[in-house]
């Protein structure tokens, strides 16, 4: 579960940080205008803290993209809908 944001500025974009497992993740939403629609980039860094996710981190690298990738896929299609 991601952290509380650290700061807010509002409506442009909101830095989260959460500590899992050994591992710290920092993440960026952000939203700008694109023409009639809203552009979400979503800017993420994973610093694993102890060795065991030092060592994992390469081996499962792209299976957390295929799942962040998939969720925001999700998100984008429920977005589009309304």
């Amino acid at each position: 579960m991601l952290g509380a944001p650290r700061r807010y500025d509002a409506p442009t974009h909101t830095p989260r940080v959460a500590d899992s497992h050994g591992t710290v993740w920092d993440t960026t939403f952000t939203v700008a205008p694109e023409g009639d629609a809203t552009k979400l980039t979503i800017a993420m860094d994973a610093r694993a803290q102890k060795l065991m996710p030092k060592l994992l981190h390469p081996v499962f690298q792209g299976l957390f993209k295929q799942g962040v990738e998939s969720h925001v896929d999700a998100v984008t299609v429920w977005c589009e809908q309304a």
